[in-house]
């Protein structure tokens, strides 16, 4: 029964059903354990199905509730995470998508987990107004990865912004207000 917890610690919900089956066939565990890891199991895979199906129709709000609920049985499986992740975008609750994108990225082992981290740290950083550091975040996703299409395209943007902004605060200051306001109408079309 703890192989099973800690298969589905990480998220490896066949392999634990497996493990479950092989303690069951050779009674190394109780029948009393063995039925409450099944019961735990079943739950903890209806429950991931549930996140399935509330990401897959859009229905963020109830996929944060399962998502958050899940998190406390599986703490180390990525793709839990980032269905969490999405649905919480959905709710544009960007405030809370940073602290989970920010506690993979101390613990990612490989450099995928950073970049898909990366991005979703810096996209909710760029949503709650801190540009800067989501830039920043959005360039290091690129160097990990030049080819991550979601990074290029906002780290583009973002430039592109840039430009724009600095082109009207020069024509701001010519005096040049009409011509301004359409560079700066412009930045916030981009955004």
């Amino acid at each position: 029964p703890r192989g099973v917890t800690c298969y589905v610690n990480i998220g490896h919900l066949k392999e634990a059903s497996a493990l479950l089956e092989k303690t069951a066939e050779t009674k190394i565990a109780e029948n009393a354990q063995i039925r409450e890891a099944k019961r735990f199991l079943d739950h903890v895979t209806a429950s991931m199905k549930r996140l399935e199906t509330f990401v897959k129709e859009k229905k963020y709000k109830a996929g944060t509730k399962e998502g958050k609920s899940l998190l406390q049985h599986i703490t180390k499986h990525l793709p839990t995470t980032v269905m969490l992740i999405k649905c919480l975008e959905g709710e544009e609750k960007w405030s809370e998508i940073v602290p989970l994108a920010g506690a993979w990225l101390r613990t990612a082992q490989s450099a995928a987990e950073s970049v898909d981290m990366l991005f979703y740290n810096s996209l909710a950083l760029y949503k709650s107004g801190s540009a800067i550091r989501a830039k920043r975040g959005f360039k290091k996703a690129l160097e990990l990865d030049p080819d991550h299409g979601p990074s290029k395209s906002i780290f583009r943007a973002m430039k592109n912004m840039e430009k724009l902004k600095s082109r009207g605060d020069e024509t701001f200051r010519k005096g040049e207000y009409t011509e301004a306001i359409v560079l700066y109408t412009s930045c916030i079309d981009l955004d």
